[in-house]
């Protein structure tokens, strides 16, 4: 496959439109090659006859599994809710005290769900997986992921696990075998009850009560006048909620996320209270408040679209991501509200005017919209540690971000946006960011007018160091004795260009993907080479990347040492290969390429992303280059960093929200924060199709300038050779890339003769 690259400016990220967010088993080295002119598009302001520089590369593997939404689906209830992964894992709120949770769900053949829960306090936790169809797993993780405790015996009987577990984060895992297995999830909490909330920000988190049954045991009195319970249903259901067990008079509430009263029940006496009521998905709360002012016990009841056995018959295979509505209507009920906290808790509409938050972890329910986009938290940390924010209970689009204003100018400037990752229409989202001590604030944004509910609640652990960091390690080897240190300095920024982009390690611990850098003095035209060489699987079971190679081709060391940003531009686009851009799309499993049409698959997040550039605000197949499969197309695309060519130095190529959707797709966590300024309107003209006419004498004009831009890849120059790799008889480096770096004198002639 044929890769471009070229020069990358500095990055615009102020001027990024928020309306609309657009943004290795073993693969083939990417190269570079020499192409004829284009026309400029309109932010790098490159006249028509600017070189640009052809890359090439090929394809691996990797098996690709898409996420399934917590976005609301229609109630038939055939669609799981439960996460595939820790990070999208299904939120069962606090669980800490005499407190029980059951679940429904179907997990399909190997696939895992994934559940969240906290404790505010020690509690002894009991969970049970039982009347199960089919054979399943049960497992016990701690907040980074590792496993605490297992069950998994055979067949499907029933799985228990118990633990003593201390205040913390704590996520469930439910483990599919080799069928489509119904389950039922029980958990039981044991201690003392835990007290909940006296106002609605300071609410008990029930989490997500779709298909689930929960109840609470509490206790209001004189000087505790109210118990609240925020909940979110991420589809509509028939809600039910009662009171029993009444020591003295209480009266139960039910109010809608903005806090407005939905419906009241208020017998007399110790008769216990109830409420059924339809409910669309949203965040609502229950309110226990005594009659008068004595002390009530009372145990409390919750259920929405939950029945008495568990699903029967086959689960459809779920749909990687069912296209969404660019911009849902919000639900008629609960019918949004003025935002009824008040307090210093009320947020701004800017850096400047953002809400004090007295702890990097809080809680808000609010609503945007109707003329205020924008809802701004400032909180600080004076330690590091683990910061985490989750977005839930919307009835519209939006999303949370974390930024931190490194140069206090009160704007949101580029590489200031530490994590954010959207989702689209009203689904639930979360962001993670490993924090130094500082001030950072949390921003919840809306798109165009339209009103949401939201509930932001967010969590930071104190550490030392980042348990699920992701990090690039290069490893120099031998050839590079007459690069300078400024080289490898370039090198260095390229790969931190990535670590912006992916957020954190897609496997239960930290991810270090080891890349071995050698200099090969090699007369053929091409300036560096990369490739993916192996991975692992990681938590959600999917292949990714652990180990690269980049090879520098140092008979132009000289434009190295004096322009050492060119190679940081060149190795930029060559790493993103390594990632799997391009490389793996096809590869294990996966299959975002319709090599028909020539396009990426639509139902995708780069599919979203590509319908934002266009405005259509749809998921859209993306063209790609013919042929090749390995780039975005270059005529529409043009100077976009994952293009076949590249630009000439100090042109600026950006690295759009669109490749790191892309990223997204093939299993990686991202922040789209780390995403240049990008539109199609800076389209410049691609270049001619016939490159190969004229190759030599640009290349020998260009030599003595030392200003290579050939690629050296058999699929770009077509020839049998490249950089010493001989692929006679092979479609891929599989084999090749493990070979001696010169070719035989005889594959060198007959490359030379081949390009001419």
């Amino acid at each position: 496959m044929s890769h471009t690259f070229g020069t990358k400016g500095s990055r615009d990220f102020a001027n990024l439109d928020t309306t609309s967010r657009s943004s290795l088993q073993v693969n083939q080295d990417q190269f570079l090659k020499p192409a004829n002119s284009r026309t400029n598009r309109k932010l790098s302001g490159r006249s028509s006859s600017s070189q640009r520089f052809l890359f090439g590369s090929s394809q691996s593997t990797e098996s690709y599994q898409k996420a399934q939404s917590l976005s609301a689906q229609a109630s038939s209830g055939t669609q799981s809710l439960a996460g595939a992964s820790l990070n999208s894992a299904n939120n069962l709120g606090n669980l800490s005290g005499k407190t029980e949770y059951v679940r429904q769900d179907t997990v399909e053949r190997n696939r895992n769900h994934f559940f969240k829960f906290t404790l505010s306090k020690s509690s002894r936790v009991r969970l049970k997986l039982n009347q199960l169809s089919a054979n399943a797993d049960l497992k016990l993780l701690k907040a980074d992921g590792s496993m605490l405790n297992t069950s998994n015996r055979s067949g499907n009987r029933e799985e228990s696990v118990e633990s003593n577990l201390k205040s913390g984060t704590y996520y469930i895992q439910v483990g599919g075998t080799n069928a489509n297995a119904n389950y039922t999830l029980n958990l039981k909490g044991s201690g003392r009850a835990t007290d909940a909330g006296n106002e609605t920000n300071q609410a008990m988190d029930a989490g997500n009560l779709s298909r689930t049954k929960r109840m609470y045991r509490g206790k209001v009195s004189r000087n505790d006048r109210n118990d609240y319970y925020r909940f979110t249903l991420s589809e509509a259901a028939d809600f039910s909620v009662a009171i029993s067990n009444v020591s003295r008079d209480v009266d139960l509430r039910l109010l809608n996320g903005g806090g407005t009263e939905v419906v009241q029940s208020s017998n007399d006496g110790g008769a216990g209270e109830s409420i059924s009521r339809r409910l669309n998905a949203g965040t609502y709360f229950v309110n226990v408040a005594p009659y008068d002012t004595s002390s009530a016990k009372y145990t409390l009841e919750m259920s929405a679209g939950y029945t008495t056995s568990p699903q029967a018959g086959p689960i459809p295979a779920p749909s990687p991501n069912p296209s969404p509505s660019p911009n849902p209507s919000p639900s008629p009920n609960p019918s949004p509200s003025p935002n009824p906290l008040g307090g210093s808790s009320n947020p701004g509409n800017s850096l400047g005017s953002a809400a004090a938050m007295s702890s990097a972890a809080f809680s808000q329910t609010k609503q945007i919209g109707g003329g205020t986009r924008d809802h701004f938290y400032r909180f600080n940390v004076n330690q590091a540690g683990t910061f985490t924010a989750n977005l839930s209970g919307l009835t519209g689009d939006a999303d949370v971000r974390l930024i931190k204003d490194s140069n206090n100018n009160g704007s949101i400037d580029q590489n200031e946006v530490l994590a954010w990752q959207w989702e689209w229409g009203n689904s639930s989202e979360s962001i993670r960011k490993f924090l130094q001590a500082g001030t950072y604030y949390v921003q919840v944004k809306g798109y165009s007018d339209q009103q949401s509910n939201y509930t932001v609640a967010t969590d930071f652990t104190s550490s030392g160091s980042d348990n699920r960091k992701f990090s690039i390690q290069f490893n120099y080897g031998d050839g590079l004795g007459n690069v300078t240190a400024a080289v490898r300095n370039a090198l260095t920024d390229a790969a931190r260009i990535w670590e912006n982009a992916v957020s954190h390690s897609s496997f239960n611990g930290a991810h270090n993907l080891v890349i071995d850098v050698v200099g090969i003095n090699s007369s053929e035209t091409w300036l560096a080479a990369a490739t993916n060489r192996s991975g692992e699987t990681d938590a959600t079971g999917k292949w990714m990347p652990t180990t690269g190679t980049v090879r520098i081709n140092t008979s132009y060391s000289n434009t190295y040492n004096s322009n050492a940003s060119y190679l940081k531009d060149i190795v930029t686009h060559e790493l993103g290969h390594v990632l799997g851009v391009g490389t793996i799309w096809e590869k294990q499993g996966r299959s975002f390429i319709d090599r028909s049409s020539n396009t990426y698959k639509a139902d995708s997040y780069a599919g979203r992303a590509y319908g934002e550039l266009l405005g259509t605000y749809s998921p859209t197949a993306i063209p790609v280059e013919s042929r090749y499969f390995g780039h975005w197309d270059e005529a529409k695309f043009a100077d976009e960093l994952l293009t076949p060519f590249a630009e000439q130095q100090g042109a600026k190529m950006p690295l759009s929200q669109m490749t790191i959707a892309s990223l997204r797709d093939i299993g990686w966590n991202v922040n789209y924060g780390a995403a240049d300024t990008y539109s199609l309107s800076q389209n410049i003209q691609p270049s001619s199709k016939s490159k190969s006419t004229n190759q030599s004498s640009n290349f020998k004009s260009l030599k003595k300038s030392e200003l290579p831009f050939q690629c050296g890849c058999p699929t770009c120059s077509g020839v049998k050779t490249a950089l010493g790799l001989n692929l006679l008889g092979s479609s891929d480096l599989s084999s090749s890339v493990k070979r001696k770096d010169q070719p035989r004198k005889s594959e060198r002639s007959k490359s030379k003769d081949k390009k001419a």
